[in-house]
């Protein structure tokens, strides 16, 4: 691994005074300021459509991204054997954003600016991934045969119960997002968004930084052609999840103020709105950690599921809130 960290930094000509590690790659620390060197997990495809992304916004404005440097070979990569490297700008970890509500509000603005500017951009290759909520008629049958198969046998771990708890709730949302996908102008919109808008896909805490009172996004590897409406329902979920897991935090925004705020940058539609909604109540986490722990075979379950549908569990009255919205 040391060789072929130092013919990556070789690749990118930069000379480290000292190279640190941490969970997303390599700190290395330089005379000219501190970059961030990071193997690739997506092809180069990807990676050159990120850069596109990247550049654009960057022409458009938008300095508060991190741009990749250019290597040896002029490419916002580098190669060594099978593995692929990008540089960036490191950035230190700051305040969680989802914790403040002012924070939050600045995270909304910037990623408003964002699908506006990114809006009928052509990228080539186009990058195109599945969308949330993909065969969520076969996933429905799919957890009521396995609570059907519970209930039948009886005896039930902790983890059971909460999944039987989880389906008494959540399994209205997956029938409403089945029958409310379907509609004409819902199709419409998801083939628009394929076709025209632009999503970044990994909205986290960990890919939004305060520098210098600037906020700045980063980490665009899974950006792809998708519409907004799904960057904006997976920020907006993780605030409210944030904040129905937090044992001390400011009173949450209503979804009012929140589409104000938004509305400002990228102005969204009824339609676009209703489409919001039925994202918003699509339980992805509750359906992703039930086919995780009941159709995966595993020698060992750890502890940290039962913990995690807890989470997911305590969510059910922040969801109430939202359906009152």
């Amino acid at each position: 691994m040391e060789g072929a960290i130092s013919s990556a930094i070789r690749g990118f000509n930069i000379r480290c005074n000292k190279i640190l590690r941490d969970k997303f790659g390599f700190i290395c620390i330089t005379n000219t300021g501190t970059r961030r060197l990071a193997r690739a997990f997506g092809g180069i495809p990807d990676i050159l459509f990120c850069h596109g992304v990247k550049e654009y916004l960057f022409n458009c404005g938008i300095t508060e991204i991190d741009r990749y440097y250019l290597s040896i070979q002029n490419a916002p990569y580098f190669a060594v054997g099978e593995d692929i490297y990008m540089l960036t700008d490191f950035f230190e970890e700051s305040e969680n954003i989802f914790h403040d509500n002012d924070m939050f509000l600045n995270a909304l603005s910037q990623i408003g600016k964002i699908h506006a500017n990114l809006r009928g951009l052509e990228i080539k290759p186009k990058n195109i991934r599945p969308s949330l909520g993909e065969d969520s008629e076969k996933t429905l049958e799919r957890l009521k045969a396995i609570r059907r198969k519970l209930m039948k046998a009886g005896k039930f771990s902790d983890f059971d119960m909460l999944f039987l708890e989880g389906m008494d709730f959540f399994a209205e949302f997956i029938e409403e997002w089945n029958k409310i996908s379907k509609e004409s102008e819902i199709i419409k919109i998801k083939e628009i968004g394929q076709s025209r808008f632009i999503c970044h896909n990994l909205l986290k805490e960990e890919n939004m930084f305060i520098e210098s009172e600037k906020f700045y996004i980063t980490n665009f590897i899974a950006s792809s052609y998708c519409h907004y409406i799904y960057d904006l329902a997976y920020i907006i979920k993780r605030y409210f999840l944030s904040r129905a897991l937090a044992i001390e935090a400011e009173k949450p925004l209503n979804m009012e103020k929140i589409l104000e705020i938004y509305n400002i940058q990228n102005p969204i539609n009824d339609i676009e709105i209703k489409f919001l909604r039925i994202l918003l109540l699509f339980p992805d986490k509750f359906i992703k950690i039930s086919d995780s722990y009941y159709c995966k075979k595993r020698v060992f379950v750890p502890k940290t599921f039962s913990l995690r549908m807890e989470d997911i569990i305590r969510t059910k009255e922040i969801i109430r809130c939202l359906l009152l919205n």
